[in-house]
């Protein structure tokens, strides 16, 4: 595993590709001190675009708002190079990263919401999904449910996992729209396969209910115990068929599963114990 003493000794040497990578690596896992490097490498190098600037404002913020007070010191030098990438330099980066800022750093929900229209205007993921979550609020956007789940649509088909879940949910709740079973099932998937916790879980509960055929039964028994093998040791995970024809058990984090109405044969892809 890559550390942030070797993204710094990368980034001595020069090598600022690598360097940028390793902190990436390290500040999408939640590092604050790495979101704060990766944000000065987005500034090193010479000329920086304006997206260079809108992105090192964001990992600023990002780091500032995990804890990194120094962060906050950041944020304020590159405060006016953003408002012009912003606006001059026409970068969606720049007005993602201005209006959470604005959003958060100022209480300033109306002017962050022009922000993110903005930004959204190019299909950015986080624009998007952060208009939806002000829609769900009531913050800055009137409340629209119906506006929230079009705008998180928006975000799950433009490949966000987080926006994939959270569409998903709605589609099975019927939250700003009718019921998507179907629909539901396609963005879970799209999420446990993005590694988002408890969509697997969710899943294998759709299917469940779905129980098309064998092969919801047979995706339906993987997903739980992909869903046991994350949990926690002492957790047991089940689910049954809506019609009552089998059920699944899994325990000790995947190692014991018991499927009565289902046999073992006539699925694919189980683990051995």
């Amino acid at each position: 595993m890559p550390t942030i003493d070797d993204a710094i000794r990368a980034a001595e040497a020069g090598d600022l590709r690598a360097a940028r990578a390793t902190a990436a690596t390290l500040a999408k896992g939640g590092d604050a001190r790495a979101m704060r490097l990766l944000g000065h490498l987005h500034l090193d190098g010479g000329n920086p675009t304006a997206d260079d600037v809108g992105l090192a404002a964001y990992w600023f913020f990002q780091a500032w708002q995990t804890g990194l007070d120094e962060a906050e010191r950041d944020i304020v030098r590159v405060r006016a190079e953003l408002e012009h990438a912003a606006g001059e330099g026409d970068s969606a980066e720049a007005r993602v990263a201005l209006g959470l800022i604005l959003m958060f750093g100022h209480d300033a929900p109306e002017a962050a919401a022009d922000c993110f229209h903005a930004a959204a205007d190019r299909d950015h993921p986080e624009a998007l999904r952060m208009l939806a979550f002000m829609h769900a609020e009531g913050r800055g956007l009137p409340r629209d449910l119906a506006a929230t789940r079009a705008f998180y649509h928006r975000a799950a088909d433009g490949g966000d996992a987080f926006s994939q879940f959270t569409l998903a949910g709605m589609l099975d709740a019927g939250a700003g729209g009718p019921r998507d079973l179907g629909g539901a099932i396609r963005y879970f998937r799209l999420a446990a396969n993005a590694g988002v916790p408890d969509a697997d879980h969710r899943l294998a509960e759709l299917l469940a209910e779905r129980n098309r055929d064998r092969r919801d039964a047979n995706e339906a028994v993987q997903r739980l115990v992909r869903a046991a093998t994350a949990g926690p040791p002492d957790a047991a995970y089940r689910i049954a068929a809506a019609d009552g024809s089998w059920s699944v058990l899994v325990r000790d984090q995947g190692r014991t599963v018991a499927m009565p109405g289902l046999r073992a044969e006539e699925l694919v892809g189980l683990p051995e114990d």
